[in-house]
């Protein structure tokens, strides 16, 4: 697909959808591909919807400089989503939530308002996660390296198991959590 896409709906069929810069307003994104790479910045509310295909983001998520915190919500079915470069390293996003009954990766830091996990599969920690408000790993959570998990006013919880990877079995990674008071 070699085209611009304007308006709040777009029906796209490709075995991989690259989408590069802004993603501009409340967006919703439905798509039946293998896998999606989006890289840029977020100036409304995203979702990305799959049919049971891996989405991965190739590049850094972030909410545009001039824009108030925006959320990002992946749906993928029973397919992986992939965040292999940072999560709001320059502006935090909104709410970011992920709903996969396969391997949700977060392959660095996180900056949000929010984080949460449904229960289906399972998440990978590769790097700091820092909130303002909840972070809720409702998946079987696995540190990948050694973590901080910081929020400001609210709680960090596990809904199911918590381990570090197999990789690191003969150095178990660390996990440190910070949760400020809550109002």
């Amino acid at each position: 697909v070699d085209q611009q896409i304007r308006g709040k709906t777009a029906d796209v069929t490709a075995d991989k959808l690259i989408v590069t810069g802004r993603v501009q307003g409340d967006d919703k994104l439905t798509v039946n591909a293998d896998s999606i790479t989006n890289s840029g910045t977020l100036t409304g509310n995203v979702t990305l919807t799959s049919t049971n295909g891996a989405i991965s983001f190739a590049e850094v998520i972030d909410t545009a400089t001039g824009s108030a915190a925006q959320g990002l919500t992946v749906d993928a079915g029973t397919g992986g989503v992939t965040f292999s470069k940072a999560v709001g390293a320059t502006k935090a996003l909104a709410g970011v939530t992920v709903n996969s009954s396969g391997l949700t990766k977060f392959g660095s830091t996180v900056g949000a308002v929010s984080v949460t996990t449904d229960a289906a599969g399972s998440v990978e920690l590769n790097g700091f996660v820092t909130t303002s408000g909840a972070q809720t790993y409702n998946d079987a959570a696995v540190l990948a390296a050694n973590i901080a998990l910081t929020t400001t006013n609210s709680n960090v919880s596990f809904g199911s198991t918590l381990n570090s990877a197999e990789l690191l079995a003969a150095t178990p990674a660390t996990l440190s959590i910070t949760a400020g008071p809550r109002s």
